[in-house]
This record gives structure tokens, sequence and C-alpha cells, in this order.
């Protein structure tokens, strides 16, 4: 059976990321920062302004979806949380997905611009 931890507001949350196979999260920000860290994750639509982006971070494999917050049941989440933890070729596949999307140089690069 699969082993999980869950963690839920933690003090640290950025060392827990690093840390983890998957994440549970929103599809806004949240999950470009997962990207940058090579993090999977099942992806939880919170408001109608992170479809767009997520349905984008999906077609690249880095997510998946699984639906808006207030239409998920635990079940629901346990599945696709038990789907794709067993499934280790997945997880690789969606990691190095995430890292191709978003290196973390962002500001090292708007830096060098303005410096010159």
């Amino acid at each position: 059976a699969p082993k999980f931890e869950v963690y839920y507001d933690h003090d640290n949350l950025a060392s827990m990321m690093v840390k983890a196979d998957i994440a549970i999260g929103a599809g806004g920000v949240s999950a470009i920062e997962r990207c940058c860290l090579g993090l999977p994750g099942l992806v939880v639509i919170r408001a109608k302004n992170q479809v767009h982006i997520a349905k984008k971070i999906e077609e690249r494999g880095a997510i998946k979806i699984i639906g808006e917050s207030q239409a998920l049941v635990p079940s629901q989440i346990s599945q696709e949380l038990i789907e794709l933890q067993s499934d280790k070729g997945k997880l690789e596949t969606m990691r190095s997905a995430a890292l191709s999307l978003c290196d973390g140089l962002g500001v090292k690069r708007v830096m060098e611009i303005i410096v010159g």
C-alpha cells in the first residue's frame, strides 16, 4: 500500500516541497512554483483565473487537474493520488516536464537586462 504523509499549512512549506514526491495544490502561481522545484502535482482549481494557466501546464505534462474545489470529494482526491503515486514512470515524466517549464532564473535574467 502507498505511504503518504499529509501536511497542511506547514510553517516551512518550501522545505517540504523540496522533499515531496507529489503535491496537491491550487492552479495559480503556486503551480508555477512547484514546476520550478520539479514537483509533480494534482491541481485543484480554486478560482476562475487559475483555469488558463493550469490547463497550459497540464498540456505540457507537469500536472494533472483533478477538478474545481467546490466539486471535489475526498475519495476522488485520494484515488487520483494513489494512481499517480503508484506510477513512478509517470511521476518522473511529470517532474521532467515541470523542470522544463520553469528554471527559477527569471529574476536573474531581468536584472541582467536592467543592469546591462
